[in-house]
């Protein structure tokens, strides 16, 4: 704890914590005084975990730290300790110079107040700073309040793409179908982060009418744009779209490889596997059997997670003799895991 370098004092206090509990917490606490602000930001993460409310009064007075990352761990720290009581003194931070504390405040005060401070949050949608509107669309969606939908539409036009992802993730938790109008025309988003919270908003949505809208974004030129499709569309469950997939198991990308993988295993029956297998032969794909290998495992995976542990049992034995031929330790290693749980059950 006395090392000369913050970042190895912050952890140690941290795995204190973890070990010892509260027997400790006298060694913690004059960290708290730190000249490292990352040391004092973990002690006072350090003592929230601890979940006793004596420490409120000693993490307070770090709600007027000369840093922002200090202001608003203690800000997140009183959320975590559930006192209403604090709620006054955190106030006056929605006005704080830096926007992380700005936005950590609103965030906690929606968790600690519900509605009734939201007439002091509804502001901040205007801040100058795309962090601080995007957590106040988020707040405003946490209260789970349809009347907010009308405030928050427009945001849908804002020129920073954090923003935008934001309005149409929030508009999916309202959980309106009536916004997927409004939704679609962001897939030809410029920014590839908008265009995948849109796959992913239309997904959960579940309407299988805009199937046909997401698919063109399977040959997406950004690799993050083509996995959120492929996932988009396992998820919409329409078995279809298989032909569509397979081939992405050749993608240039190794995380589109992986994705697909997964997506093709959560479709999975007899009928996926063999069209994948037939696919890789018909390709010469290299590493074709550590492909198979990780959709036996994938769909073995699936079914325990389901409880039915025979079809389990028995994909995962398959991907375990595909493993071992090709001396795939990390798949041996994930399919013991697997065997495991279902021995658990």
């Amino acid at each position: 704890m006395e090392d000369t370098h913050p970042n190895v004092r912050a952890h140690t206090i941290s795995t204190l914590v973890q070990l010892s509990g509260k027997e400790l917490v006298y060694k913690i606490i004059p960290f708290l005084e730190d000249e490292n602000p990352n040391v004092r930001a973990h002690t006072i993460n350090a003592l929230v975990q601890l979940g006793d409310k004596e420490v409120i009064d000693k993490i307070i007075p770090f709600l007027e730290d000369t840093h922002p990352t200090v202001r608003s761990s203690t800000i997140n720290a009183l959320v975590q300790l559930g006192d209403k009581e604090v709620i006054d003194k955190i106030i006056p931070f929605l006005e704080d110079t830096h926007p992380n504390v700005r936005a950590h405040t609103i965030s906690t005060l929606v968790q600690l107040s519900g509605k009734e401070l939201v007439y002091k949050i509804i502001p901040f949608l205007e801040d100058e700073n795309p962090t601080v509107r995007a957590h106040t669309i988020n707040a405003l969606a946490q209260l789970g309040d349809k009347e907010v939908i009308d405030k928050i539409i427009p945001f849908l036009e804002d020129t920073h793409p954090t923003v935008r992802s934001s309005t149409i993730n929030v508009l999916v938790q309202l959980g309106d179908k009536e916004v997927i109008d409004k939704i679609i025309p962001f897939l030809k988003d410029k920014n590839p982060t908008v265009r995948s919270f849109t796959i992913n908003a239309l997904a959960q949505l579940g309407d299988k009418e805009v199937i046909d809208k997401i698919i063109p974004f399977l040959k997406d030129k950004n690799s993050d744009v083509r996995v959120h499709t492929i996932k988009a569309l396992v998820q919409l469950g329409d078995k279809e779209v298989i032909g569509k997939i397979i081939p992405f198991l050749e993608d240039e990308n190794s995380i589109v490889r992986n994705s697909t993988t997964k997506a093709l295993a959560k479709l999975g029956d007899k009928e996926v596997i063999d069209k994948i297998i037939s696919f890789l032969k018909n390709e010469n794909i290299t590493n074709a059997k550590e492909t198979i290998g990780f959709t036996h495992y994938h769909i073995g995976k699936n079914y325990r997670e389901q409880s039915q542990l025979q079809d389990a049992t028995y994909y995962l034995e398959k991907a375990q003799t595909i493993f071992t031929n090709i001396n795939h330790e990390i798949g041996l290693e994930l399919v013991q895991v697997e065997f495991e749980q279902i021995k658990i059950v």
